[in-house]
């Protein structure tokens, strides 16, 4: 009995008590993978909802990129210019592109016009360059409710002058600066 008691108590304290440790272990580890395993579970839909956001944040960016050309898109900017210019009736008379100018992350790159027209052409002019406003029962060409960005111009140092009278029309100069901005280029 004493021999059989000793040999009980060997056992308890060598191997016994180290599986039981190990089980306890292995529990503990069981339910931390359960828990990681139940938050994973429920980063799922949460996943799928920020792709589909970023989805629809990436056209917002690609429609902003639209509003701000980089250097290469200059040109067809100031196609789309000429074409306003056209479609208003205003004749310019000069243009010259200014120094650019750096503005924080963008750069500023203004252009001096002289053109000339009556007060309705030239703020037919201006008021074409100003972004379309969407209305309640317009419909949107992008899905999602993006909006399609036009390119930003501001106009500075505004001025009318030589009121002359043309065929019954008080035609006048505008003199002003036309400003745009574009992305500086990575270096």
């Amino acid at each position: 009995v004493l021999i059989g008691a000793l040999l009980g108590g060997l056992y308890y304290q060598f191997r016994y008590k180290s599986l039981k440790q190990r089980l306890a272990n292995a529990q503990a580890d069981h339910q931390s993978k359960v828990a990681l395993n139940k938050k994973l579970e429920g980063d799922i839909p949460r996943f799928a909802a920020l792709k589909t956001q970023m989805t629809k944040l990436r056209r917002v960016i690609d429609e902003n990129q639209k509003a701000l050309p980089t250097e290469a898109e200059l040109p067809a900017f100031f196609d789309l210019l000429n074409r306003k210019v056209t479609e208003s009736g205003v004749e310019v008379n000069s243009s010259t592109r200014l120094k650019e100018e750096p503005v924080e992350e963008f750069v500023k790159v203004p252009v001096a016009i002289e053109m000339t027209g009556t007060f309705m052409q030239i703020k037919k002019f201006f008021a074409s360059l100003m972004p379309k406003k969407k209305h309640a029962g317009d419909e949107v060409a992008t899905d999602e409710n993006v909006e399609e960005k036009e390119r930003l111009v501001s106009i500075e140092n505004l001025s009318l002058t030589d009121p002359v009278v043309k065929n019954h029309e008080i035609v006048m100069t505008a003199k002003f600066t036309m400003v745009t901005y574009r992305q500086a280029e990575p270096t």
